[in-house]
């Protein structure tokens, strides 16, 4: 055994204790608690302070805040530590938690195939991946609120519960658009008959229903319903530090936005399309051809969406992992490994100003695309 190889034998052994691996964690995320960007000075810590001055009730009747009510929700609990706990503070440690309910949602995934060890180690590796550990204790970001509740539900699926793995596409659906990134795998599983078309209106149902508190407060209706078609003007350009082929398009000024725009989004609806039908050819839909329309749709629609920005394979980058942890192979485990090079690189983009993040991360982007086409091919005879 070389030198290098025997350094990583005693590395994997040390994070095989858990008490060693949540030190290790709770290290990383301490020394990045303070790190600031201008997400939370322009954004998170205005809005906190708009419900600290307006009540934290009375402040979600307001227009304020470019993000859906149910984080404001929990800045407003948040803010009842406000004047024991310093503001910048209370938003970390809300990125935290949602950090923490990701790995629940882990957790409820691999344990529906009854993984080996899986009370144990996969969920806090999961906390120390490059792309989790950037997204909320170093960036404050809330990508963890919507991935949490899709992981849950696709371990739902597993255990043939349709109607809560419904219930829980809606709670991330009312935290990010992101959410629909599930649509594929959604597709697949309403042509198979797993989840019955009837199903369809629950993640409306709880969409609205999270969005009573801020009703009740004063919000108008059309308020509530419009604010991701805000969010999807608040700029025109084709990709925001994504790593995805759109950032070499529009850095070579080869297609217009107003072009660009409906020939990405006409891409995102064919992949879901093409996906939807490869689950539904597979009839059964078993889990690990599961999982791979799952990653695959996650993966997949971010890279050839329009306006997306680099923190968008987020969803993409853990379910990566999770095929690495529970189906091992070669291939999959250089997906996966590929998947957190590329976010991770564009979101240093962000976060340190790292020169050419997004456009040297779409290269290890489009590798793992690339592998994930060549996987589709092989298991599902493309």
């Amino acid at each position: 055994m070389s030198k290098s190889q025997s350094v990583l034998v005693e590395l994997r052994r040390r994070l095989d204790s858990a008490p060693n691996c949540l030190v290790l964690i709770c290290i990383l995320y301490a020394l990045v608690i303070p790190f600031t960007n201008t997400d939370i000075s322009k954004g998170y810590l205005p809005w906190y302070d708009y419900i600290v001055a307006h009540g934290r009730f009375a402040a979600l009747a307001d227009n304020f805040a470019s993000y859906t009510p149910p984080y404001l929700y929990l800045l407003s609990i948040g803010s009842l530590a406000n004047g024991l706990l310093p503001s910048f503070l209370i938003i970390k440690l809300i990125a935290i938690a949602g950090t923490i309910g990701l790995a629940f949602g882990f957790f409820w995934l691999i344990t529906a195939l009854d993984y080996q060890g899986a009370r144990r180690l996969p969920v806090l590796w999961l906390m120390l991946l490059p792309t989790v550990f950037l997204n909320g204790p170093w960036w404050g970001q809330t990508d963890a609120f919507y991935a949490g509740p899709l992981l849950f539900a696709i371990g739902e699926v597993l255990r043939r519960r349709p109607l809560t793995a419904m219930m829980a596409v809606g709670l991330a659906l009312s935290f990010k658009m992101q959410a629909v990134f599930i649509a594929p795998l959604l597709l697949a599983l309403l042509l198979t008959r797993r989840v019955p078309w009837a199903y369809l209106a629950i993640p409306p149902i709880i969409y609205a229903a999270m969005m009573i508190p801020s009703w009740l407060a004063g919000r108008p209706v059309h308020d509530l319903i419009g604010i991701y078609g805000g969010q999807a003007d608040t700029f025109q350009q084709l990709a925001k530090n994504a790593p995805n082929f759109w950032t070499y398009l529009e850095g070579v000024h080869l297609v217009a936005y107003s072009t660009g725009v409906p020939i990405g989004l006409g891409l995102g609806v064919g992949a879901t399309a093409w996906l939807g039908y490869l689950g539904w050819r597979e009839r059964k839909l078993d889990p690990e051809t599961l999982l791979l329309i799952a990653a695959a749709g996650a993966i997949i629609l971010p890279f050839v969406l329009p306006k997306m920005h680099n923190r968008y394979f987020f969803l993409g980058d853990v379910l990566s992992f999770a095929r690495a942890i529970l189906f091992p192979s070669a291939r999959r485990t250089r997906i996966a490994a590929l998947m957190q090079a590329g976010s991770f690189l564009s979101g240093l983009a962000f976060v340190i100003g790292l020169p050419a993040g997004a456009p040297v991360g779409a290269i290890f982007m489009t590798a793992a695309v690339v592998l994930t086409l060549h996987e589709l091919r092989d298991r599902l005879r493309v």
